[in-house]
């Protein structure tokens, strides 16, 4: 399974920030889906995608996983 989210080049989102969303996606995610690789970036525009899910019910609760990391900002401060 892969979980990508691409921030567009144009938002000036730095370093520490995708290194922190990628560390806190994999600390929520890795223990429902070990198997689950990452890629949290700059691109030319914004998505989120989750591939590779057998089930929609796989693929609906990483995406829940993941509005609960964004919502839940504390990972910005560490």
């Amino acid at each position: 399974m892969r979980v990508e989210i691409l921030f567009d080049k144009r938002a000036n989102v730095s370093e520490s920030v995708i290194s922190s969303l990628e560390s806190e996606l994999k600390k929520r995610i890795l223990p429902h889906y070990p198997d689950t690789n990452f890629r949290v970036g700059i691109s030319s525009s914004t998505s989120v995608r989750v591939t590779g899910t057998k089930k929609s019910s796989e693929h609906d609760h990483i995406m829940e996983l993941i509005q609960e990391v964004w919502e839940d900002d504390s990972w910005l401060s560490d």
